[in-house]
């Protein structure tokens, strides 16, 4: 069968004897360079946009809440262990027979080991660093399989036009700063570390099997098979797309028909390449099959009713009863596939960054319950440049005069999508799981963007509209996916309620500077109503008692009111605190609320030099109820151990709020105790704290 490597593409200017072949090489090598100096520039413009989303979050070297779970990896796998210390991920963990597992790949664990032991203050600092690494191979991964897409479109020896130049440049500062990739720089967390890992890796692996189903070279089959089991080792579905080419891949030398359409090279249907092959393809199954099998005696999947949380968590128990204990399921596949496929999935405000996510999802289906849903965008409307681009890929694919210089693409995209189908049937939809999709967007918006190139470099007329088009639909899918990071960043359920303050607060000190007039998207009323309004309404409740926030989270187990400011009305109370040192252990009412048969109570407990605050409550018949709780016999809640002075005086803020159900203590700044229970759902947290006229403070008169 024909190399497609040797073809003479109809843009190649053939004059003369072609016995030279020493004008065509050095063509092509110019050729090369100039692309990979244009990809170059818009990399750099990329990383840019990436490093400022990313800092952000607190600086390069972030440390936050779930930052550090690699690094818990890294130090088991010291002492040759896949378990990790009980207790060490919170409700991440999975504990098979009395020991705790991470779900997480072990390559970004591998990875950190030497830093750690040569940095070891950094621990749980190296998820950004990480991250930024990974992104700048994946941009490389897209220049060299762009490269060798263009190869194929367009044959050897011809040169890179300044509007191609321009086209190369933008199209790889689009997939980077345009596309869910830089969304993910929006929080320093190991899932989005792992999501970074795996499109990189992944889209590594299809470059490496591009240049071999060019070249036949068995080194590049090789750095195929290592891409592979570093993007399956990372993230398993998005890294189980090159697996699924490689599959592909041996399965067409076994027919002598698909080796045709395919347009494979020649020499491959002997059983010696499909050995090799067959060992590209086997080794990352073999790797992550022992990884699974170490961890969780499973060869593919990790059993969802053996994590903390899903014994914790009431929602996640009901919802794997009823899906035979798995997250995975059928039913969950049309509910998300409209989600990530539907062309309206944005909201644009007059609040900055001025682009939002939308509504949320609608489930289908009777008795669907969803473990999570997030806000969460679309492909083709968070990734418009793309999208289209991959849709004229897909009609050169399929067209019979241009889809035969193209053919092996086939072996790529079937494989990406084999990677990015996997997340669809999965109850968690997320705007990061988007990241699944990045390969295959890839590889057909490079064969897309290919032909658009050849079309006007045929027609200089059109060089200026086309690139100008493109640069256009670039400029808005930065806008769109840096709008996304910042909303996502400064409104998720995670963050803070003094971080969403100074966010909201923000927006609307701009809004009155420019454009001005009234504040929009602000409601009031006498009491807060019990449904959450639209995402972003920001609700005032009485005369200013208390303000409140509303992610349009109209998901039953998440929907909640998030605090901007309260007052004693809506259950805030500044104190100015000393606390005697007691000999003998003394608990101290602090602030009462209710009648007998409804008290719900902050009270202090002094011991020496130490102090704990404490929570009690009566106002549910399942509170004495819970096991594993962490209530003593009286049925207070204690938080953490802290070292006071009796000399000194301190600023104590307590909260117990009934429109929210929010209930913490903060003590001269430090969180001291917060309330919560993953026995109760998100709307029963809401309203556990009840409204009430009788309090107490400093003293229990009930």
């Amino acid at each position: 069968m024909p190399d497609p490597t040797t073809s003479t593409s109809p843009d190649a200017d053939v004059a003369g004897d072609s016995s030279d072949a020493a004008a065509p090489v050095t063509e092509d090598r110019a050729a090369r360079r100039r692309y990979f100096r244009a990809a170059l520039s818009g990399g750099f413009g990329a990383v840019g946009v990436f490093v400022a989303v990313m800092w952000n979050n607190g600086g390069f070297f972030a440390n936050t809440l779930f930052g550090g779970f690699y690094e818990v990896q890294a130090r088991a796998f010291r002492h040759f262990n896949w378990n990790i210390p009980n207790g060490s991920l919170g409700i991440e963990g999975f504990v098979i027979h009395r020991q705790t597992y991470e779900y997480y790949g072990p390559w970004p664990a591998l990875l950190r080991m030497p830093l750690m032991k040569l940095f070891p203050g950094m621990n749980g600092r190296w998820t950004q660093p990480f991250m930024l690494i990974a992104f700048i191979l994946a941009l490389a991964a897209v220049t060299r399989l762009g490269w060798q897409i263009r190869t194929w479109v367009r044959g050897s020896g011809v040169g890179v036009s300044r509007a191609e130049w321009w086209w190369t440049a933008l199209f790889t500062f689009g997939v980077g700063a345009g596309s869910v990739l830089v969304f993910l720089g929006s929080q320093a967390w190991v899932y989005h570390e792992a999501e970074v890992w795996g499109a990189a890796l992944s889209l590594a692996a299809f470059a490496a099997l591009a240049e071999f189903l060019a070249t036949a070279r068995w080194r590049t089959l090789a750095w195929a098979g290592l891409f592979a089991t570093l993007a399956i080792n990372s993230r398993a579905s998005v890294g189980f797309g090159p697996i699924a080419a490689l599959l592909v891949l041996g399965a067409a030398t076994l027919l002598p028909w698909a080796g045709r359409r395919f347009g494979l090279p020649e020499g491959l249907a002997n059983w010696r390449s499909r050995f090799r092959i067959g060992a590209a393809a086997g080794i990352p199954i073999l790797t992550y099959m022992y990884v699974n099998y170490s961890k969780f005696g499973s060869l593919f999947v990790f059993p969802s009713n053996k994590q903390i949380f899903s014994h914790a968590g009431v929602y996640r128990r009901e919802m794997l009863a009823q899906n035979a204990n798995s997250l995975f399921g059928l039913k969950f596949f049309p509910t998300a596939a409209i989600q990530y496929l539907r062309p309206d999935a944005l909201r644009f405000r007059s609040l900055i960054p001025f682009v939002d996510f939308p509504d949320q999802a609608k489930v289908i289906g009777k008795h669907v319950l969803f473990d999570t849903i997030e806000p969460t965008s679309s492909v083709p409307s968070s990734m418009p440049v793309l999208a289209v681009l991959a849709l004229i890929g897909i009609v050169c694919l399929v067209s019979r005069r241009r889809g035969r210089a193209v053919a092996p693409v086939w072996v790529l995209a079937i494989g990406a999508f084999a990677g990015a189908i996997t997340v669809v049937p999965y109850s968690y939809i997320a705007q990061r799981y988007m990241s699944d999709f990045v390969p295959l967007l890839v590889i057909l918006a490079s064969v897309g963007g290919a032909y658009a190139v050849r079309f006007i470099d045929r027609k200089p007329r059109w060089a200026v509209p086309v690139t100008s088009g493109l640069a256009l639909g670039v400029a808005f899918a930065v806008f769109v996916n840096v709008g996304l990071a910042y909303s996502y960043h400064n409104e998720t359920d995670l963050v803070p309620e003094g971080q969403l303050t100074d966010y909201v607060n923000f927006q609307y000190e701009l809004h009155h500077d420019f454009p001005g007039g009234a504040a929009p998207y602000v409601q009031r009323g006498a009491e807060l109503p019990r449904v959450p309004r639209a995402r972003g309404t920001t609700f005032v409740v009485g005369d200013c008692d208390g303000l409140y926030w509303s992610q349009g989270n109209g998901w039953p187990p998440s929907a909640k009111w998030y605090a901007l400011a309260r007052t004693e009305v809506t259950g805030r109370y500044d104190f100015r605190v000393q606390f005697a040192a007691k000999k003998y252990p003394s608990v101290q009412p602090i602030l009462v609320r209710g009648t007998p048969g409804s008290i719900q109570a902050i009270a202090v407990q002094i011991h020496r030099r130490i102090i704990r605050f404490g929570f009690y409550g009566q106002a549910h018949a399942n509170w004495f109820a819970h096991r594993d709780t962490g209530r003593d016999k009286r049925g207070y809640l204690w938080g953490p151990r802290l070292k006071y002075s009796p000399k000194k005086k301190y600023n104590l803020e307590v909260v117990m709020d009934s429109n929210n159900g929010k209930v913490s203590t903060v003590l001269s700044g430090y969180s001291a105790f917060v309330f919560f229970d993953y026995g109760l759902t998100t709307p029963q947290l809401a309203s556990f704290v009840v409204p009430t006229d009788r309090i107490g403070v400093g003293v229990n008169r009930v």
